[in-house]
C-alpha cells in the first residue's frame, strides 16, 4: 500500500469534487465532469477498498457499531477549502459519513490528505481517528 498514491489520488478526487462543486447544473461541461468524478471514485474504491475497508470497520465497530460502513468514497467531503499557505485542506464539517455512537452523539466521518486521515468532527471538537503516520491496528 503506497500512502503517497492515495494521498495524490485523494487529491485528485477532492479537486474533481470541488470544480463540480463550483460549476453550474446548466453548464455544458457539467454531465462530462460528472461522469469523469463517477468513473474516478470506481478507480478509487477498487483500487483503496481492500486496504481502507478494515479500517473503517474498525472505526465503526469502536465508535457506532450499530452503522454499516460504507465503501471509501463515501468519506469524501464533497468541497473541499485548499489553503495554500500550510498545504492542508478544511470542510465545513457538514459532509462526511454520519455516525451516532450509543449515548446518542452525532459525528461525521470524513477523509482529509496531507497525510491522509480519517476526522471524527462534531459541533464542538475535531479528532483524528486514523492516519498514515499511525500504524494500522491503532484506531483512537
Amino acid at each position: 500500500m503506497s500512502y503517497k498514491r492515495l494521498n495524490s489520488d485523494l487529491i485528485d478526487l477532492i479537486e474533481l469534487r470541488n470544480e463540480l462543486h463550483e460549476m453550474a447544473f446548466n453548464d455544458p461541461q457539467y454531465d462530462d465532469l460528472e461522469d469523469e468524478l463517477h468513473d474516478f471514485e470506481d478507480t478509487f474504491n477498487r483500487r483503496y477498498q481492500g486496504y481502507i475497508e478494515p479500517i473503517l470497520i474498525r472505526i465503526h465497530k469502536k465508535l457506532a457499531p450499530e452503522i454499516p460502513h460504507l465503501i471509501p468514497t463515501a468519506y469524501v467531503a464533497n468541497h473541499y477549502e485548499y489553503l495554500a499557505e500550510t498545504d492542508t485542506f478544511e470542510t465545513d464539517g457538514t459532509s462526511g459519513v454520519v455516525l451516532e455512537n450509543e449515548q446518542g452523539h452525532i459525528f461525521r466521518l470524513t477523509f482529509i490528505p496531507n497525510p491522509t486521515r480519517l476526522l471524527l468532527t462534531n459541533s464542538k471538537d475535531m479528532q483524528v481517528v486514523w492516519s498514515e503516520n499511525q500504524p494500522d491496528d491503532e484506531i483512537k
